[in-house]
């Protein structure tokens, strides 16, 4: 276990009915400024962009983002999936809040950055830095605290959202980064928090930005979208129903590449589904 999270485990432990703490004015503002940050964030629609968030994506969306495509404006979750972000980006704020009142020295908390790859400029804003290092935070599942973030192997199995290529992206646009650090993963089930060091991953990275690089360059050359292949293929459920990959059924940009291909359907308010068309049926 890290220090910072071993000290942090102690000071809740410690606080239990504690009447002595005095709490940083400072940290509760903006500890406080955030969570309303996040609430009125959840009423807005986001316009699709290319991020450092979004730098794992396939060719054609990317190229989607690169050319600024009309998307939808909103975003294609499931009720319950967007309630979970919300409660996520929530827990966040709370529990850095809590690591700053146990004395863990954060700095530069959600710095703004600018980031620039093959002539193309990106913005994004990092979680915090920790002794000069980056440092991201993850909220999950207890599944996925289980599985994706068990240890480095397990995460470099299961990075299907481009977790490993962000941190030295954001380290790349911070001036006062001297390294990457790791991923501090709370669990939202089991209240349990770990740190995941990115100590063993130099060479993943490495790569990870050629490899996003190289696809950028291909997206810079390509004139439409229509040049490459879907992001990914649709499939067939055990039921013998056609049925859009869940990434490409929550895409912005799901009607511009599959048209009336697909329908949506919603069996109930918390699923949301796009299955093909009937034979004959108005395209």
């Amino acid at each position: 276990m890290s220090n910072h999270i071993k000290q942090f485990k102690q000071f809740i432990y410690d606080s239990a009915g504690d009447n002595t703490h005095q709490i940083n004015e400072e940290n509760l503002q903006y500890c406080l400024k955030s969570v309303e940050g996040c609430l009125r964030a959840f009423f807005k629609g986001r316009k699709p962009s290319l991020s450092p968030s979004g730098m794992s994506v396939e060719r054609r969306k990317m190229w989607h983002l690169l050319n600024k495509t009309k998307g939808y404006n909103k975003d294609q979750f499931k009720p319950t999936s967007r309630i979970k972000m919300l409660v996520s980006s929530v827990a966040e704020f709370i529990i850095v809040f809590l690591m700053k009142e146990a004395g863990i020295k954060i700095h530069n908390e959600q710095d703004k950055l600018n980031m620039e790859f093959q002539g193309v400029k990106m913005k994004g804003s990092c979680d915090y830095g920790l002794d000069g290092k980056m440092h991201d935070f993850k909220c999950c599942s207890g599944d996925n605290y289980r599985v994706k973030w068990k240890n480095t192997k397990t995460l470099l199995e299961h990075d299907e959202f481009g977790y490993i290529i962000q941190l030295p992206t954001y380290h790349k646009g911070a001036e006062w980064s001297t390294g990457v650090g790791g991923w501090d993963v709370y669990n939202l089930d089991t209240g349990d928090i770990k740190h995941i060091s990115a100590k063993k991953l130099d060479y993943e990275m490495d790569m990870s930005i050629e490899h996003f690089e190289e696809k950028l360059k291909d997206v810079k050359r390509a004139k439409s979208w229509e040049e490459f292949p879907p992001c990914h293929q649709p499939i067939i459920t055990k039921s013998g129903v056609e049925q859009l990959d869940w990434r490409c059924a929550r895409c912005p940009f799901v009607k511009t590449c599959w048209g009336n291909k697909y329908e949506p359907t919603k069996k109930n308010i918390n699923q949301i589904s796009y299955i093909k068309r009937s034979e004959g049926a108005e395209r």
